[in-house]
């Protein structure tokens, strides 16, 4: 048998002998970037260590946090708390009326003063006996209070004995026994001095109606101006950052009212691995890149001097809370109030070029943070 091959070249793929061959689409260009996908897939973790550890050494960077200067708001006075103005997380200015503070003695000698000069009645007792019985009222008062602030010291020295109470537990009570009877003293020099005022007065004429009148307006002037320095005002713009009283209690001297934080001088806190301690030397500037995108330069104020452990906020759920330099940094150009948030978390860059004195990697990190700036 012979056989012979055709060999004439087809002119047209898709046609055999005249006939129309109908070919299905390729499908290799789909397994190919298949392929490609699942090698991208298999290698992710290996890319991601080789980026972890080039940046390492070539990125510097610490997690922080923006800190506002936090300053307590004591009361100047003892009191109760009339009205709170303010509330957290508002930002005030200067000047403004933060709480209004009352003082029982001063509500009930207006009332008395308002009664006698409306509505004057010879039947009425003259004022003298009427402030002798309310200052003899004050004075039962705070003999009840004394009572119970000493009963309760012993309560806590018993507790604090038995190892049920601390310290600090027991120095209250002694502050709040202490307090509990110099009000009872001072209530106690008020009614002896208003007795002799009215020993006085009998031993001489009635004063005239006119006079009267006139005495009680000053003494109502004088209570409007006592009630105007009770009044909490703003020492300086910033924010409410926490509020510890509530309307209607009662508070002594220097008791605290709200925490502030000064909106006009915002810093950085930034948690520095140890051994990077040559880029934190004061001077330094560094980049702060904020969680929406910005970027701000700043500085490092001094070299750092304390270690603190990394907050948990800032710290991964699987990492350990290691000892990190802390590093406060300031702003070179300023920032709006809605990004000076206390607490806010950011990532600061320190700049490598001043630190390395030139070196390589620092020429290599300037160019690129000029490039892509």
């Amino acid at each position: 048998m012979k056989i012979q091959f055709n060999t004439r070249r087809q002119k047209d793929p898709t046609r055999d002998q005249g006939l129309k061959v109908p070919y299905a689409p390729a499908k290799r260009r789909l397994p190919q970037w298949r392929w490609y996908l699942i090698l991208l897939v298999v290698s992710s973790p290996l890319l991601y260590f080789i980026y972890n550890l080039v940046s390492s050494q070539v990125i510097i960077s610490a997690p922080g946090l923006i800190t506002l200067e936090k300053i307590p708001i004591n009361s100047a006075s003892t009191g109760y708390v009339s009205k709170i103005h303010i509330s957290v997380g508002e930002t005030i200015s200067k000047g403004k009326v933060l709480v209004d503070l009352g003082s029982p003695a001063l509500d009930e000698k207006e009332r008395v003063l308002k009664a006698e000069l409306d509505h004057p009645d010879p039947s009425l007792p003259p004022l003298g006996l009427r402030m002798e019985n309310l200052l003899r009222n004050r004075v039962k008062l705070a003999k009840k209070n004394a009572a119970y602030q000493k009963k309760k010291l012993g309560e806590v020295r018993f507790l604090f004995d038995q190892g049920a109470a601390t310290i600090a537990e027991v120095n209250q009570a002694e502050a709040m026994y202490d307090q509990a009877r110099f009000t009872l003293n001072q209530s106690r020099s008020e009614l002896t001095a208003q007795q002799e005022k009215i020993e006085k007065e009998k031993k001489q004429p009635e004063a005239k109606q006119a006079s009267r009148r006139q005495q009680i307006q000053a003494e109502l002037e004088t209570i409007r101006d006592q009630r105007k320095r009770l009044q909490q005002r703003a020492p300086f713009p910033g924010r409410i950052l926490d509020i510890y009283i509530q309307e209607n209690q009662t508070l002594s001297q220097g008791a605290s009212i709200l925490l502030m934080g000064r909106i006009d001088h915002p810093y950085i806190i930034a948690y520095l691995d140890p051994k990077y301690t040559k880029y934190a030397i004061g001077g330094n500037q560094c980049t702060v890149k904020l969680p929406n995108g910005k970027s701000f330069r700043a500085q490092v104020r001094k070299s750092p001097t304390l270690t603190r452990r990394l907050p948990s906020d800032l710290s991964s759920p699987l990492g350990d809370r290691e000892l990190k330099i802390l590093v406060k940094l300031d702003f070179l150009s300023p920032i709006s109030s809605t990004e000076s948030i206390d607490g806010l978390p950011v990532t600061v860059h320190f700049d490598l070029s001043r630190a390395d004195g030139g070196t390589a990697v620092g020429k290599i990190w300037s160019r690129l943070r000029r490039l892509f700036r």
